[in-house]
């Protein structure tokens, strides 16, 4: 039980955090790297990748006044309200959900004054293209 974690302990890849549900995985449902790739690009063809969805949603984000935990608590929250919709991704919406809180009302001082400092104002942070 717990979160399936590469080399440098953040999440795998493929999406599996359940090991106890690994039909979960994109990787277990697709079989190999290659299938993988294939039907990216098939998809790709058929609707917005998540990475260009993001950055057009980026592009329309007023970002005078936010900054990053601004975005963090946006997300996270949006994505709380995706469950209804996508209830495969209710586990690590909790998840996400208690870490943000935790952190929240943990490290308060902490963020706020992170947070203050210019490069975390959005108006700063510029996404890969």
């Amino acid at each position: 039980m717990g979160e399936t974690l590469n080399d440098d302990k953040r999440p795998a890849i493929d999406g599996n955090t359940n090991t106890d549900a690994p039909e979960h995985s994109l990787a277990a449902q697709v079989g190999n790297r290659e299938e993988l790739e294939r039907l990216m690009v098939e998809v790709d063809k058929m609707m917005p990748s998540p990475e260009a969805r993001a950055i057009k949603l980026w592009n329309l984000l007023p970002k005078d006044g936010l900054n990053l935990w601004d975005l963090v608590c946006f997300c996270t929250e949006t994505l709380g309200h995706c469950v209804a919709v996508f209830p495969q991704l209710e586990a690590p919406v909790k998840d996400l959900n208690l870490r943000v809180f935790a952190a929240h009302y943990s490290s308060a001082k902490l963020i706020k004054e992170q947070m203050e400092s210019p490069e975390m104002q959005l108006t700063e942070i510029k996404p890969k293209v």
